[in-house]
């Protein structure tokens, strides 16, 4: 007795704009940085799709999870190049935090910089964005760059967050820039930073700022033979 044999037709997946968004959330939740690139990647590649902000969110997010900020300083650059994605400030931040977690790189510091300063003019750098590029500068030991870009969010208006010095001051220590740090902390001094809740510890504090500041500058000119910045 023969059985009939039934053909199973070909029902080929279109993958569409919600087939992607639910892969990126799987890579987002897995902190798969490689498959979030990759899904990105075939997107790109898709003309019937578009990458739009919840799928670039997710994509970095991925990479931000996975602690690998050569993976997301690469997402970044990939959307940034591509002629119809608008990259959105939500995902420049969660590019700078997976940076600022993890990196000591100066490449990838200095790559950061040169994107968002130059390549992203969409993006209104408020002191969140600004506090972030700052402290991905500093730990990736590009001090004199993270300094310039201190010196733009205070003509732009933005007041420094306390942590954003504090990374200034380590960074210029580590790097042997002892007169930049005094200058940074006379400069957190005169703008009313507070450095201790304790009133008399903090009053005491930014009194020897500004003794050691004074006899910094004073040795400079004096030319007294003190360890040289850098």
């Amino acid at each position: 007795m023969r059985t009939a044999s039934l053909a199973r037709p070909e029902l080929p997946l279109q993958p569409d704009s919600y087939t992607y968004s639910a892969l990126l959330t799987l890579c987002q939740r897995t902190s798969n940085a490689e498959l979030a690139r990759t899904v990105v990647g075939h997107m790109q590649r898709d003309p019937s799709v578009q990458v739009r902000e919840v799928h670039a969110t997710a994509a970095m997010s991925a990479c931000r999870r996975s602690g690998d900020p050569a993976a997301a300083m690469e997402l970044l650059e990939t959307l940034v190049a591509a002629p119809d994605v608008v990259v959105s400030a939500s995902v420049v931040i969660i590019a700078l935090k997976a940076l600022a977690k993890s990196n000591s790189d100066p490449e990838l510091a200095l790559r950061a910089y040169t994107i968002i300063s130059q390549f992203c003019p969409n993006i209104r750098m408020g002191a969140l964005i600004y506090g972030l590029l700052i402290e991905v500068l500093a730990t990736g030991g590009c001090v004199e760059e993270a300094l310039t870009v201190l010196h733009e969010m205070e003509e732009e208006g933005h007041r420094p967050y306390e942590t954003t010095y504090v990374m200034l001051v380590t960074a210029c220590e580590r790097g042997g820039m002892w007169r930049r740090s005094l200058s940074i902390l006379e400069d957190m001094r005169r703008r009313g930073y507070v450095f201790y809740s304790n009133g008399l510890l903090d009053a005491l504090f930014k009194k020897g700022v500004a003794v050691w500041n004074s006899a910094g500058e004073a040795f400079a000119e004096e030319e007294l033979l003190l360890p040289p910045d850098g």
